[in-house]
């Protein structure tokens, strides 16, 4: 017999080891629309999807964002973003409770590296004058989620950029029986610099609730903002804040 001929320190940044599904951080976005609805919701559902490493910002927010990206290093993609207002130590984040797209690179990227709980599913976003609509649905045909806009004011940007700090439990799975290889609370600070920005009038809908995919478990009670942007974003390395 005779042995391989890829030694470890020849490995690719993910697998497979020789034709990577995707590159290492940083990766750099442009052109990218967001479309955000932020809404109160009942403390106890918030709660109860939030790691007890942290600590819920009161009153209950949750941030709805739905994404394009149709410049990214594993090729366009849309994505569905549900997050928490929380804390860790003192300092804001928005906790990843849910997260769904349709990039199979982009799916295992955010899973294996930051810790997105990223799942498939078909995203949608449109855009007609001042009216924005985006859904998505998991499997195709059963509706998650649902927004709508109406943009109301240009906002000023002047090529500002603004930091997006988000916190992630970044699980795997142990092979052998017994806890996982890896758990970690991760923090990863996107910076975003906004080319059109809009303020805008905004609302959630939410499908029928699913075990599966329990969106509808964080109720709006009060929409408290949207916004329809367009940016370029750098998505770099996370830093790991806790073990847990």
């Amino acid at each position: 017999m005779t042995s391989g001929q890829i030694a470890a320190e020849r490995f690719a940044f993910s697998m497979p080891v020789d034709a990577p599904l995707y590159p290492p951080p940083p990766w750099h976005y442009t052109d990218a629309e967001f479309v955000t609805v932020s809404y109160e919701t009942d403390e106890a559902a918030a709660r109860a999807v939030l790691p007890a490493a942290l600590d819920l910002r009161t009153p209950a927010t949750v941030r709805m964002t739905f994404a394009r990206y149709p410049n990214s290093p594993v090729g366009p993609y849309n994505e569905a973003i549900q997050s928490v207002e929380c804390a860790f130590n003192g300092r804001n984040y928005g906790f990843i409770s849910r997260i769904l797209l349709d990039n199979d690179g982009a799916i295992a990227a955010g899973r294996e590296v930051w810790g997105y709980p990223k799942k498939s599913a078909v995203v949608n976003i449109g855009r007609n004058g001042d009216d924005v609509t985006a859904w998505v649905e998991r499997p195709a045909g059963q509706r998650l989620a649902s927004a709508r806009l109406r943009l109301k004011e240009r906002l000023p940007v002047a090529g500002a950029s603004a930091p997006g700090a988000t916190v992630n439990v970044r699980l795997i799975p142990n092979t052998e029986p017994g806890p996982p290889s890896v758990c970690e609370l991760v923090e990863v600070m996107l910076t975003l610099t906004a080319r059109e920005a809009w303020s805008a009038t905004g609302e959630i809908d939410f499908g029928a609730p699913s075990e599966a995919d329990p969106w509808a478990a964080l109720p709006v009670r009060r929409v408290t903002g949207a916004t329809y942007t367009v940016v370029d974003m750098e998505l770099p390395h996370g830093r790991v804040l806790a073990r847990l």
